[in-house]
C-alpha cells in the first residue's frame, strides 16, 4: 500500500442555504492520513470568511491587458474597424473586473495555442 502525504486540506461546507453548517469532522486529517504531519492544517470557513484568489493567476485564464487610447485607435485604424464592430466583453466579467478595465476601453486577450504559438482577440468592454 502505498502513502501519501498530505499538507493541506480545503473543506468546503454549506454549499446550500437549505443545507445547515454543522461541525467539521475532527477525524478528517486521521482518515486521510496515519501520521499526521506538524504543519498540517484544516480550515473552516464560511461565505463570510472565504478567501480571495486571482483569476487572472490560473492556468487557464489567458492573458488580459487593457490598451491605451493611442494604441485603441492604431489597432481600430489597422483593422478598419469601428467601436461597434468589435467583439464585446462584458464589464461584469470577473477577469474585467479584476484588471480595472472600463466600458469603452479595448482589452487584448492572448491565448497560448497548439496550432500557431499565440493567438491575440481584441474585445471591447460593454455594459
Amino acid at each position: 500500500m502505498s502513502r501519501v502525504r498530505i499538507w493541506q486540506i480545503v473543506y468546503v461546507i454549506g454549499l446550500s442555504p437549505k443545507i445547515p453548517l454543522g461541525p467539521p469532522n475532527k477525524n478528517i486529517g486521521e482518515a486521510m492520513t496515519e501520521e499526521k504531519p506538524e504543519n498540517f492544517t484544516i480550515e473552516n470557513g464560511n461565505e463570510k470568511e472565504k478567501k480571495e484568489f486571482k483569476i487572472t493567476d490560473h492556468y487557464l485564464v489567458p492573458k488580459h491587458e487593457v490598451m491605451t487610447e493611442k494604441e485603441k485607435e492604431k489597432i481600430m485604424k489597422n483593422f478598419n474597424v469601428t467601436e461597434k464592430q468589435l467583439p464585446k466583453i462584458s464589464h461584469s466579467d470577473p477577469v474585467i473586473k479584476e484588471i480595472g478595465a472600463k466600458i469603452g476601453n479595448l482589452i487584448k486577450i492572448t491565448r497560448n495555442s497548439q496550432v500557431a504559438e499565440k493567438t491575440i482577440y481584441y474585445r471591447i468592454v460593454s455594459k
